[in-house]
């Protein structure tokens, strides 16, 4: 499940990188369910090299009829 997260994550962050800045929070959707991540909080950038962030994400998952 947490590898299937971060992909959608991953996913979803490289697709809106190229498009016009659609502000936050963002959601991207499908048949199966809902995503929604909120903006990055940059917590310590070590030496330049090392990001630590958080990220709020909320995900709804569709019933099956």
């Amino acid at each position: 499940m947490k590898t299937l997260v971060a992909v959608c994550l991953i996913s979803c962050l490289v697709s809106t990188s190229f498009a016009q800045d659609m502000g936050w929070p963002r959601e991207k959707s499908n048949a199966e369910g809902t995503i929604v991540y909120y903006q990055p909080q940059l917590d310590d950038w070590t030496n330049f090299r090392q990001l630590d962030a958080r990220m709020a994400v909320g995900i709804l998952l569709r019933a099956e009829p």
